[in-house]
């Protein structure tokens, strides 16, 4: 297996459907990307016969509060079969054939980390044959604004959507830092400390861009106040001023 997809699920039907209608009927995923569907709530929902009929794997974690992304993706990094491994939002919608074109690169150039754009569509669900025309209307994500762009040039900051991860260095390296709950800073974190720590050149490629399909902020994941204890926390990692992060719990 090439790659592992780790998909940390709660109640998003509209693009559970929409990901699997892309990834079930795309040949050239078979038998080299695999699906990790994360479900985290009070009870397994429908999304598990839907990943099981679409030939996902599933996985499901009991946690009713706060949505903790980070501990449903060190669940599915202990369960990663790929030699690459990536955090893959449920939102997302390769464009132009942008996954396998990505795995490939990270294949032939493994000093490199790989991270992909995003584009913000305006619509919740794109059937696959509507990607490309749904992406020319899509708005420019605010993590690729000036002044966002000024952090990355100036202050050493790296970010990008989909980094491809090698499994094992990513698990030698503690996976993702839970002391991350809700949104927020979670992904730029780890992709710092692994490129900082793995040795590895930091890339990414307008070749690879993905479709964000619309969605309203989530009780219980989006919360101002566990997105500012985020950032700031990711603020004090950068000036090396943190505590040894404490796994969170549900």
């Amino acid at each position: 297996m090439l790659l592992t997809l780790l998909i940390p699920y709660r109640k998003r039907p509209p693009h559970l459907k929409t990901f699997v209608r892309w990834f079930a009927g795309d040949l050239s995923y078979r038998g080299r990307v695999e699906a990790i569907l994360l479900e985290m709530d009070g009870a397994p929902g429908e999304a598990r016969e839907m990943a099981r009929e679409a030939g996902l794997r599933y996985e499901f974690i009991e946690c009713a509060g706060v949505f903790h992304k980070t501990l449903a993706l060190n669940r599915g990094l202990s369960l990663a079969a790929g030699r690459l491994v990536t955090s893959f939002d449920i939102d997302l919608v390769p464009i132009d054939d942008a996954l396998n074109r990505q795995v490939r690169a990270a294949l032939e150039s493994p000093a490199l980390l790989f991270t992909a754009y995003r584009l913000l569509s305006r619509r919740a669900q794109v059937a696959p044959g509507e990607v490309a025309r749904a992406a020319s209307k899509a708005r420019i994500a605010s993590e690729d604004g000036r002044s966002a762009l000024r952090k990355y040039l100036v202050n050493g900051e790296r970010f990008g959507h989909v980094p491809l991860f090698e499994t094992e260095t990513l698990r030698r390296l503690g996976g993702w830092d839970e002391s991350f709950i809700g949104w927020g800073a979670e992904d730029q974190e780890v992709i710092e400390r692994y490129v900082s720590a793995a040795g590895k050149v930091f890339v990414r490629a307008p070749d690879f861009t993905y479709l964000h399909l619309f969605h309203k902020p989530a009780a219980l994941w989006n919360e101002p106040e566990l997105t500012a204890e985020n950032r700031r926390r990711h603020r004090l990692r950068r000036l090396n001023l943190s505590r040894h992060p404490q796994p969170g719990n549900c």
